[in-house]
């Protein structure tokens, strides 16, 4: 996950650039086999050497940001959107006994349709010199990057996309991914038995394919950047003494296997052992209060929604269905991470990633982030 940028490199780059902290964007890139959170994100983790690389990370996330203002140049916006099927797929399920559930595993005999649906846009922003030079993109895809499994490091499939265009443009020539709606979207696909080898070249071959077929029709974007901040901390959602009982009774029924990894296909009852230690753990350690940050762009008819954290698919929906006359772009994981972003009706006990400590806020306060986008963007 992203690591916190309150303590010090938003101040480095306030020091060396005119950039204030309101209008600093990070985002993570969410792969799941970059970096490991400072906390800790598998059994046996080396906490000491995680933490020296994240501290790391921080200050270097600083350095390119001063970096980058110190290369500004003249050029042109130019924009276009895509899409791509047949690599997304929403991960929760309604099964026949009636139940919701996350990732219910391949070939699973009891699952009826998906709860949910995938945003297969590909928008695309391309930069361009003054002199007509290749500089690079910017384009947002919404499926989680958790293509390569274990230990492995990767880039997941933005790295390919990535290495495509370096060789179509030049190694010069910079691709940022940022990911879209993708809180209930993986890559898969319940009807197959088993991923290909290297599936993370195929779907970043196949965004950077489409990405190329669209540059003929991109068509330049003008006027004024204008730009919204607002923030405000809501009470974190934690279990009650009732449901911290249940959920002990949950974990002392199953034995974890030591350095186990939960994935579709794991049992119900690990699954369920599984959750029920990552919110007996939150529930001890979370904080009376979470952050919620808003941050969004206007750039001629395009707004630009940096979310903290990782809306579901519905939550594009329903901003897009709020501004029909204007192209909608979302770029998530960003600056304060409120984990999951689940719409209402989708705090259910199966899914997820509506359990405690996967969704920080309430249903209704969660609500109330999710519109509040809707009534900032409407101040642009």
């Amino acid at each position: 996950m992203l690591p916190n940028l309150t303590k010090g490199p938003d101040k480095k780059v306030e020091k060396y650039t005119p950039i204030k902290k309101e209008n600093l964007t990070v985002a993570a890139t969410h792969s799941h086999t970059t970096c490991v959170d400072k906390k800790g994100m598998y059994e046996g983790a080396n906490d000491a050497l995680d933490g020296l690389y994240i501290e790391f990370l921080v200050e270097a996330l600083a350095d390119t940001v001063i970096c980058a203002y110190q290369r500004l140049t003249d050029a042109k916006i130019k924009f276009a959107k895509t899409t791509v099927d047949g690599i997304s797929f929403v991960r929760n399920y309604l099964l026949k006994n009636g139940v919701v559930r996350t990732n219910p595993g391949r070939l699973n005999p009891d699952i009826v349709e998906p709860f949910g649906k995938i945003d297969n846009s590909v928008p695309v922003f391309f930069f361009e010199g003054k002199n007509g030079e290749n500089l690079g993109l910017l384009y947002t895809f919404g499926c989680h990057q958790d293509c390569v499994d274990g230990t492995e490091v990767s880039g997941d499939y933005s790295s390919q996309v990535s290495r495509r265009m370096k060789e179509k443009f030049g190694m010069d020539f910079i691709s940022i991914y940022f990911s879209g709606t993708a809180g209930n979207v993986n890559h898969f696909n319940v009807k197959t038995a088993k991923d290909e080898p290297n599936h993370y070249k195929k779907m970043g071959d196949l965004i950077a394919k489409r990405i190329t077929e669209v540059l003929p029709s991109l068509t330049e974007v003008t006027g004024d950047i204008t730009f919204k901040y607002e923030n405000k901390y809501y009470r974190t959602r934690v279990p009650s003494k009732e449901v911290i009982k249940e959920k002990q009774e949950i974990f002392n029924k199953v034995k974890i296997p030591y350095g186990v990894k939960l994935d579709a296909s794991s049992p119900v009852d690990l699954f369920n052992a599984c959750t029920a230690r990552s919110n007996l753990k939150y529930a001890f350690s979370a904080t009376a209060y979470t952050e919620a940050v808003w941050q969004i762009y206007k750039i001629g008819n395009i707004i630009i929604f940096a979310i903290s954290g990782e809306p579901f698919t519905q939550v594009g929906e329903r901003i897009r269905k709020a501004f029909p006359d204007n192209e909608c772009v979302f770029i998530t994981n960003c600056n304060y991470d409120i984990t999951y972003i689940p719409p209402k009706e989708c705090y259910l006990p199966e899914l997820y990633e509506s359990l405690y400590g996967s969704a920080k806020l309430d249903p209704d306060d969660m609500e109330d982030f999710i519109n509040k986008h809707i009534e900032i963007a409407k101040k642009l």
